[in-house]
């Protein structure tokens, strides 16, 4: 029987290997987030004893979110005011409408990232969008459970969808992604 990081191995397009375990999961980390630059590779790696929870800053086209077995994309103008993490009253018949997908796989990775336009500094993009992801992830938690691994990230506007020369892109690039990884 196939272990899960042989599983995930092959998911990304790699061979299972028979290499040492820290060395497969290094060799996949690598390929999940590649480093952009040399700065990128000497930056500290949080632990689990870091007090504030840190923004996610992925690559353009996240391998996350291509291992998906189910993704919705939705307009984060539904969600939120431009510019806010706090979710419009709108915005929960709206989330509500994914509950019963969502409640069928129990035990699921859910992941929730949040994108917007290039109005803000990339910091603050980031800051926002993750804010944005966890204030989606704390109103499914209310109604589903604990019962899910929940992913929040939070994009900036680092992964454009179109080139925002307009009010029209730079709506479109305003989205969140909601998706199921399944174990």
């Amino acid at each position: 029987m196939k272990n899960r990081l042989s599983d995930l191995e092959e998911q990304l397009g790699q061979s299972p290997s028979r290499a040492p375990l820290e060395m497969r999961l290094r060799s996949l980390q690598q390929q999940l987030n590649p480093p952009d630059t040399e700065a990128d590779t000497a930056a500290p790696t949080p632990t689990s004893e870091t007090s504030a929870p840190t923004v996610a800053s992925p690559q353009a086209q996240d391998p996350l979110f291509r291992l998906a077995t189910y993704r919705v994309t939705l307009p984060a103008d539904l969600l939120f005011a431009i510019d806010q993490a706090t979710l419009q009253p709108n915005a929960r018949p709206l989330l509500d409408t994914i509950l019963p997908d969502l409640s069928r796989y129990q035990g699921a990775t859910i992941l929730i990232g949040s994108h917007t336009d290039d109005t803000l500094s990339a910091e603050e993009s980031r800051q926002l969008t993750f804010q944005q992801a966890m204030a989606i992830r704390s109103y499914f938690t209310e109604r589903l459970g604990q019962d899910y691994h929940w992913v929040a990230v939070g994009y900036g506007h680092s992964q454009p969808l179109v080139a925002a020369a307009d009010e029209l892109g730079q709506q479109r690039n305003r989205r969140v992604e909601i998706a199921i990884l399944l174990p």
